[in-house]
């Protein structure tokens, strides 16, 4: 098998695109192959064939703007073939270039004559010179080479005016900028109204930014960053600046005043917090002094309705007491009817007598507080209403149980679990929501014994709406009867 190498010279750099045709006169591609430039000699590409038969082939290359034509020989043996140019490249679209490289003794290069053996004809290089200084400035970015450093001038120049002024020009425009320069008087009047500012300035606060005095010896006012100011002042005397600052506040002054505004500071936040203790306590949205008015209006009507009654009633009531008193006599500690009085009684198996017992009878109340009182064997009697109230400071405020998931619970002593009321059995009331009923089986009253721990049981309200919550608690007793 043999292994052909063809090398051919080219612009170094370029990525190239080679054909390989038969040489004679066919336009059919025998190969497209993929050429590559030597590591050290730039410029010299090249390719392979394997058994390529042997002959004279024609090697087109071609990269961006540049098309060349190569003829190379081959045999069929393992070797190195040089392709030389057939025709002079061309360098499609641009003549300039195309003139610098047709006038190039590349063909000498290639077959190993050196590149300045022959001179180059003076028509040749003029040609080349010309196409150099025609190309545009603009391709020119190489630092360092001649065409970069014109592009950097013409940069410069480009700002320069169409029409410089002369040199007389502008020696008479300095000479009138500097004719208006203030003079030793004028200073003076300035040193006067400088005091005058001070008066001003010594009420500003002292915080209010840095001035910096800049170093060079330019009269100009530069702006250092965010409210920062650079001032030339080599022109004013010292003392007027130290005239000027010896009214200014001192550090010391300033961590003075510091510490009596986080005082005062410190001051008003417990204030603040204090009076909103305060406002909290009221109603997000209380009356008007009119509807309060309005209301105390009603309530003194009412009153003074009651009042009237209360008189009516008193007086009806006092005719009866008075008339009582005349039938009451005082014997010892104690009151008896008067003889008359008994004897205006009605007749009877008495005798006469009328005999007067100071009986009175009193039930538990059902509901006392958190504590609830039951009789022994009770089924289904409801119980209620219990009211339940949150404590915030010493009001006692209602807890609104609408819309909540309740269920009330009985255990005895022991824990162990007497009785549940579900929500469905359990009735929200009052004004406020606030209030609840329920009602209890034999299972909380029929299992008590004279002992007195069985006589009392512990109850609790439970809200279910968000988990298990109990909202109140207390004693359930049953009495024996």
């Amino acid at each position: 098998m043999a292994t052909q190498t063809i090398q051919f010279g080219f612009l170094t750099g370029k990525s190239v695109t080679v054909k390989l045709f038969a040489d004679d006169g066919s336009d059919t591609v025998l190969d497209t192959p993929t050429a590559t430039e030597a590591t050290n000699r730039t410029g010299v590409y090249s390719f392979t064939q394997t058994d390529r038969a042997a002959g004279t082939y024609l090697l087109t290359v071609s990269a961006t703007g540049i098309n060349a034509a190569y003829s190379v020989t081959l045999t069929l043996t393992t070797g190195t073939f040089w392709a030389y140019e057939q025709t002079a490249s061309q360098v499609v679209g641009d003549p300039k270039l195309s003139a610098i490289y047709n006038k190039l003794p590349l063909r000498d290069y290639l077959t190993g004559t050196d590149v300045n053996s022959g001179a180059i004809a003076a028509a040749d290089r003029a040609a080349i010179s010309d196409a150099v200084h025609d190309d545009l400035l603009e391709e020119h970015t190489t630092p360092g080479t001649s065409g970069w450093a014109m592009s950097a001038i013409k940069a410069k120049t480009d700002n320069l005016p169409s029409d410089p002024a002369d040199q007389s020009a502008v020696e008479a425009a300095i000479t009138a900028a500097t004719s208006g320069l203030a003079t030793t008087a004028a200073l003076t009047t300035v040193d006067t109204v400088v005091d005058a500012i001070k008066l001003k300035t010594d009420l500003i606060p002292s915080d209010i930014g840095s001035v910096i005095v800049s170093t060079n010896s330019n009269r100009e006012v530069l702006v250092t960053g965010s409210n920062h100011i650079a001032a030339d002042v080599h022109e004013i005397q010292s003392a007027v600046v130290t005239t000027i600052q010896s009214g200014l506040a001192t550090a010391s002054s300033i961590v003075t005043l510091t510490t009596k505004v986080d005082t005062l500071d410190d001051y008003v936040d417990t204030e603040v917090a204090a009076i909103k203790a305060k406002t909290d306590n009221l109603p997000a949205d209380p009356a008007d002094a009119s509807d309060i008015a309005a209301s105390f209006v009603t309530v003194n009507t009412k009153l003074d309705a009651i009042d009237d009654y209360v008189d009516t009633e008193v007086a009806s009531i006092k005719v009866v007491t008075d008339r009582l008193s005349d039938m009451l006599v005082q014997d010892g500690a104690v009151y008896q009817y008067t003889t008359n009085a008994l004897e205006r009684a009605p007749s009877g198996g008495s005798g006469g007598t009328v005999a007067v017992y100071p009986l009175n009878a009193t039930m538990p109340a059902r509901v006392y507080d958190l504590n609830i009182t039951f009789y022994k064997n009770e089924d289904g009697t409801v119980v209620g209403p219990v009211a339940v109230t949150s404590r915030n400071a010493n009001v006692f405020e209602p807890v609104d149980l609408s819309g909540r998931t309740l269920s009330v619970r009985f255990v005895d002593y022991t824990g162990t679990e007497l009785l549940t009321v579900d929500n469905g059995d359990i009735t929200v009331s009052g004004a406020d929501n606030n209030q609840i009923s329920f009602p209890v089986t034999s299972a909380v009253t029929g299992e008590v014994t004279e002992s007195p721990q069985d006589q009392w049981h512990i109850w609790t309200l439970h809200d279910l709406t968000s988990g298990d919550n109990v909202l109140i608690g207390g004693k359930a007793r049953v009495l024996l009867c």
